[in-house]
């Protein structure tokens, strides 16, 4: 069945939507995330504070628009660019390395932002932490296929390897985002998974 075409207004909402959310990344980027306010964004697009909240709740959930845009391209596009991969770790090491690369041209001082949003102290739960994103789901069934390939160990679950992974890949990550760090994170990446694999392989 076709799906149905997108009438103008919704064309325009979201249009507009984007609009915003480039707006908001570019003054990010410009200014740091804590000086920029809903009014800079505003008055950056001539847009009212009232048309503002009609498209986003907060500066918080323009951030989080990028993390879920992340979480499509991992459970769609990141997976057909390793699937020519024969070798189960081999699609595991490419993924996690997409990963890094998405997170690079995403931009330090965007990480940044999400690192203070999401360590709010009225924070309750965390996005990025939670398990049910694709980063975490898509990590996940490689790691089984791996371990049903033979080719990690079994003695861990799936969802503790997985766990182990991104863990590690978070802590290289907020390391890349601290102030004064200068190293490259996709080169720093490779050191990490190469230690990260060698220590999850299957004993031979």
């Amino acid at each position: 069945m076709p799906k149905p075409k997108m009438t103008m207004r919704k064309a325009r909402a979201l249009s507009t939507r984007r609009r915003i959310f480039d707006t908001a990344v570019s003054l990010f980027t410009q200014k740091g995330y804590s000086k920029v306010t809903i009014d800079d964004i505003c008055n950056k697009m001539g847009l009212s504070k009232g048309a503002f909240y009609n498209y986003f709740k907060s500066k918080d959930q323009i951030i989080m628009e990028g993390f879920i845009a992340s979480d499509e391209y991992y459970r769609t596009d990141a997976l057909k660019e390793i699937a020519s991969l024969k070798g189960r770790v081999d699609q595991l090491v490419a993924y996690n390395r997409l990963v890094l690369k998405n997170i690079t041209r995403t931009g330090k001082p965007i990480m940044q932002a999400v690192f203070h949003s999401e360590m709010g102290f009225n924070k309750k739960a965390s996005y990025i932490n939670s398990d049910k994103r694709s980063l975490y789901t898509v990590g996940e069934s490689l790691v089984e296929e791996a371990q049903k390939a033979g080719e990690l160990r079994t003695d861990l679950s799936s969802k503790q390897i997985t766990n182990i992974i991104v863990r590690s890949l978070r802590g290289l990550v907020y390391d890349w985002c601290l102030p004064g760090s200068k190293f490259d994170l996709e080169e720093a990446g490779e050191k990490v998974l190469e230690v990260l694999i060698d220590g999850l392989s299957a004993p031979q």
